[in-house]
């Protein structure tokens, strides 16, 4: 170890990395700059929550001067919601908080996939696209903010569902195999 710093940065960096200069900079190997590599990931969190708090500071705008929990809900976009279920906010926000919301063992990625699925469904019924194609599976969309509405409120799910109208309609579909992906009822 002769010429080798003995700061307390230099030595753990040349005992775990093998070739590495007093300096650290020829080391080639990712285990040496793995605290880079998480000084990088805790700025990109960093970003996120900048962003998200940013988001709620919009939603907030033009409510009362004491909004509501649930006016501040409300007045949130449906894509802010789907940025809480990445996977890069597990350790923040799906461990510690959000998996409360949903029945035990529900994992965030199916969370996750089916929130994505529903915003970009929301979004093409908001710009006025078809959903009714061959192509799009409209029950296929359904089906999955079903089971998306049913993971966040069982029971309202259960009374939504034991008075919608909205399968009497899709039946009263005069063109056969509108509704489904695969064109076949």
């Amino acid at each position: 170890m002769s010429g080798i710093s003995k700061s307390r940065f230099a030595m753990p960096m040349t005992e775990s990395c093998p070739g590495a200069t007093p300096n650290g900079r020829s080391i080639r190997s990712r285990r040496c700059f793995s605290w880079s590599r998480a000084s990088s990931e805790r700025a990109q969190q960093h970003r996120r929550n900048q962003a998200s708090l940013a988001r709620l500071s919009d939603a907030k705008r033009g409510l009362s001067s004491r909004p509501t929990h649930a006016e501040v809900v409300a007045a949130l976009t449906f894509g802010f919601w789907s940025t809480l279920t990445v996977g890069e906010r597990a350790p923040t926000i799906w461990n510690p908080i959000l998996h409360r919301a949903f029945p035990k063992g529900t994992g965030r990625a199916r969370v996750h996939g089916l929130v994505t699925s529903v915003v970009k469904f929301r979004n093409r019924l908001a710009h006025n696209e078809p959903v009714f194609s061959t192509r799009t599976g409209l029950e296929n969309r359904l089906a999955e903010v079903r089971v998306l509405f049913e993971l966040i409120d069982p029971d309202a799910y259960f009374y939504v569902a034991g008075h919608s109208t909205l399968g009497a309609a899709l039946d009263s579909c005069p063109i056969s195999g509108l509704t489904s992906a695969t064109g076949i009822d």
